[in-house]
């Protein structure tokens, strides 16, 4: 007689499908403190991982509730060097210029996570671990296991930053910096010109004063224009097609301006019934910026065909933007006068750097050292590779 025999289903698991584990990152609890908010962004903390191979990260991160910082991933390939945001800063994040939100980019297999504060936040701080899901799958080596699975458990913590200032562009016909600027609250009556060329603004109306340092400009001193300040240079030859100026504008009034090319062809900022414009050569154009914020504006005159040139203007910073209109009749800059007649008037200014057929690669290279130095932090700034551990290649 046969004997039936029967499974012990006491000890034994039914089969089932094999899945892969799926891999995440991990940001672990930290709690910074005795931070000062100088009004624009700073990098506080950074994790650098090693993952196994390159990814994606499927999914982001919820953003926790409370949030006292902004989390920002970054990686480098060669000398390209890539941020972008890990939620939005909804406004909070000053001088973080260019970092677009995460959307699907594969991410190299050594990368950073980096911690920056937010306006105001003097304490970022993460109460529980943050989980960052990856599209890394691995076999399990225990096929009873399917729970996901930590990639790189123990990132490195680096808390020394030495910031590698982006090299400028070279060339310039006028170079007014905030470190040529008189002793702070002395008046303004000579910015000498750094380019070499001795075209100091050395011809003021009124009384300019060099103010600072303050959470403007990112703590550097800068000259305040207002209540029918203005100041040009005695050289009229300041020839430019290209300019840059870096300002702050508290406001302006109906009729004035903070920039012209000294024969008043050109007018940056005219104020216009509460609206703002750029005046060329009675051609307007109405522009849109904020108030009370850092800014980098760049004027371009170009030629658009016999003799009508174009006039352009683009704003760096936490708000960007261009704008830009054609002459009828060629002009050509021939001065510089920084202005602000009108009482009410309050302006600004910590850099000016102006430019004559400069190259693209000489003007891309001054905008990023002039957002970087006054404005914030542009998406490709690098770090010094002698700081051990800053770049994580």
């Amino acid at each position: 007689m046969s004997q039936t025999q029967y499974p012990d289903w006491t000890t034994k698991t039914p089969a089932g499908f094999v899945n892969l584990r799926e891999g995440y990152f991990s940001l672990p609890v930290f709690a910074l403190s005795g931070h000062t908010w100088l009004g624009y962004t700073e990098l506080v903390r950074q994790y650098n991982y090693n993952a196994t191979t390159k990814f994606v990260v499927p999914t982001l991160p919820s953003k926790p509730s409370g949030v006292t910082f902004l989390l920002c991933i970054r990686w480098r390939v060669g000398e390209v060097v890539t941020r972008y945001k890990m939620w939005d800063d909804e406004g909070t994040a000053l001088g973080l210029v260019g970092a677009p939100v995460y959307s699907g980019q594969v991410i190299p297999k050594n990368f950073v996570l980096e911690v920056f504060t937010i306006l105001n936040e003097t304490a970022p701080a993460l109460a529980t671990a943050l989980t960052i899901a990856s599209s890394i799958r691995t076999v399990p080596a225990d096929y009873r296991v399917r729970s996901s699975y930590e990639d790189d458990a123990a990132p490195t913590v680096v808390t020394d930053y030495e910031v590698q200032m982006p090299a400028r562009g070279t060339g310039h016909t006028v170079l007014y910096e905030s470190e040529s600027l008189p002793a702070v609250g002395a008046a303004l009556a000579n910015w000498p010109d750094l380019s070499g060329n001795g075209r100091a603004l050395d011809t003021p109306t009124g009384t300019p004063t060099t103010v600072g340092p303050s959470t403007l400009f990112k703590n550097l001193p800068y000259a305040v224009f207002g209540s029918g300040d203005e100041i040009e240079p005695s050289d009229s030859g300041a020839g430019y097609d290209e300019i840059f100026i870096a300002c702050n504008i508290q406001t302006i009034v109906s009729g004035d301006y903070i920039l012209s090319d000294g024969s008043i062809v050109v007018k940056l900022l005219v104020a216009v019934g509460g609206e703002y414009q750029l005046s060329f050569n009675g051609v307007t154009v109405d522009i849109d910026f904020p108030l009370n914020t850092d800014l980098l504006f760049h004027v371009i005159y170009k030629s658009a065909g016999g003799s009508n040139i174009q006039i352009a203007v683009n704003v760096y910073g936490d708000y960007e933007a261009s704008y830009s209109v054609t002459l009828l009749v060629g002009v050509s800059p021939v001065g510089l006068k920084v202005h602000a007649a009108a009482s009410a008037s309050i302006v600004k200014i910590a850099a000016i750097s102006g430019f004559y057929q400069a190259t693209a690669a000489v003007i891309d290279a001054e905008r990023d050292y002039l957002i970087t130095k006054y404005i914030g932090w542009t998406t490709d700034l690098n770090f010094n590779a002698d700081v051990a551990g800053d770049d994580n290649p």
